[in-house]
């Protein structure tokens, strides 16, 4: 019997991130087989989380005492489609969207060389938009992430049905965490991948994006 389920209750992490929702899979699993499935996940991401990282690890618990400003941190609640909308009003030749979310440890780990990578991009006509998957009660926590790394620019918060989300964005996407896509200025994809990458993979894509985008601009 498939199963049609909310994030709350499938919220999983496989070995490229966390599964928003098991939907997309149309897997037929009992309650209790997911549970169990659920915790081992969660061990085998943290273990691949510690010994893969290529990028200095952030602690939230660590730094929850520190005081952070988070005057300059903005967070708008968004949908699939407002997402797109937000891509074509940016008014630049390549827009890349991250989906991420402060439980993810794959996200909050790839953060820093996300955003060094769109730092060293916005010249050459980079948008940035970043999407928190977190729960509404989150929000404050996602607003001191956001702060101590640099964003202080206007975020957005997924709202809305999963599935809905999830596929106006691409039918590629399993719901893992992270995502990146790589939108031009009309919305359409060029580029999207799941999972962590390195700096050096992202950096590479977004560039092959960029060029992709000035061939198909009016001269």
């Amino acid at each position: 019997m498939t199963q049609r389920m909310s994030r709350i209750d499938t919220i999983k992490a496989e070995r490229r991130g966390h599964i928003i929702t098991a939907e997309k899979a149309r897997r037929t699993i009992t309650s209790l087989v997911a549970a169990l499935l659920a915790a081992g996940a969660l061990a085998s991401c943290a273990r691949e989380a510690r010994q893969a990282s290529v990028a200095p690890k952030d602690s939230t618990a660590a730094s929850a005492s520190v005081a952070v400003d988070t005057a300059s941190v903005e967070i708008a609640s968004v949908d699939g489609p407002g997402v797109l909308n937000i891509v074509r009003q940016a008014g630049t030749p390549v827009a890349l969207v991250s989906v991420w979310a402060t439980w993810c440890a794959p996200c909050r780990e790839e953060f820093p060389d996300l955003m060094r990578a769109a730092r060293e991009r916005r010249s050459k006509g980079l948008a940035l938009v970043l999407v928190s998957a977190d729960f509404e009660d989150q929000v404050s926590g996602a607003k001191r992430f956001l702060a101590r790394h640099g964003a202080g620019f206007k975020s957005y918060l997924k709202t809305g049905d999963d599935m809905a989300f999830i596929e106006s964005l691409s039918q590629q996407w399993s719901g893992s965490l992270p995502a990146t896509f790589l939108f031009d200025r009309t919305g359409h994809l060029i580029d999207f991948w799941e999972g962590r990458t390195t700096y050096e993979d992202m950096s590479r894509r977004i560039d092959h994006a960029l060029e992709v985008a000035r061939a198909t601009l009016p001269s």
